[in-house]
């Protein structure tokens, strides 16, 4: 009667697509799907850190557009 899902957050490093929202949509479909079967779920989606290569590629857009 209990379902545990886990989500990786999408990275973005450069600009937002479709492939962004996809994710998100399947597991909302899983979760609603897990719901009207009856389980209880836990749902868990982490938020992707600030690390050196979205810094990076953020610096790389900013220099492009001077």
């Amino acid at each position: 009667g209990k379902a545990r899902n886990y989500s990786c957050g999408v990275t973005v490093y450069d600009l937002c697509h479709l492939s962004h929202a996809s994710s998100n949509i399947n597991w909302e479909e899983l979760r609603r799907f897990l719901n009207w079967r009856g389980l209880e779920e836990t749902f868990v989606q982490n938020y992707t850190a600030i690390d050196g290569k979205i810094l990076k590629r953020a610096a790389e857009h900013i220099s492009s557009m001077t």
